[in-house]
């Protein structure tokens, strides 16, 4: 099992393979995009390229790794969710939420899919990482 750094937080790497950016949801309300890009898909080619990215993870922020039937989903308006709609739907949900677990960021994206309905077309895979916050040492009152 991987041991926390000092600070509590972890060091997390990706490897990709024509996968879309992960979206790391940060301490503060931040979602940023850990890219992978330049990784050739996998299961095309007979010897396919990775690329590599490492990332941290503090106390409180969690990782989103998914597939492209996500981001390629139609909205109840005919348009493709992408990147750019998956965030937007973090930050409205997920960000100020009080389950800041990894269960609770699936918990968001379900409900968005549930949301999409017959937009879903494509299989669509997902996988959350979430970092505890850390709890302050409890000290016994002597009396």
């Amino acid at each position: 099992m991987p041991q926390p750094l000092a600070d509590g937080s972890f060091t997390v790497t990706l490897a990709g393979g024509g996968h879309p950016s992960a979206l790391a949801v940060r301490v503060g309300g931040r979602v940023e995009p850990i890219s992978t890009a330049g990784g050739q898909l996998v299961g095309m080619l007979p010897n396919p390229q990775f690329v590599q990215t490492t990332t941290r993870l503090s106390p409180g922020e969690s990782l989103l790794l998914y597939t492209d039937g996500l981001t390629e989903a139609r909205t109840p308006e005919g348009t493709m969710l992408d990147e750019d709609g998956l965030t937007q739907h973090l930050l409205s949900t997920y960000v100020h939420a009080e389950d800041r677990s990894a269960d609770g960021l699936l918990g968001s994206v379900e409900a968005l899919l549930h949301r999409l309905g017959d937009g879903v077309s494509d299989d669509t895979a997902l996988l959350a990482l979430s970092v505890p916050v850390q709890s302050e040492p409890r000290t016994q009152e002597k009396r």
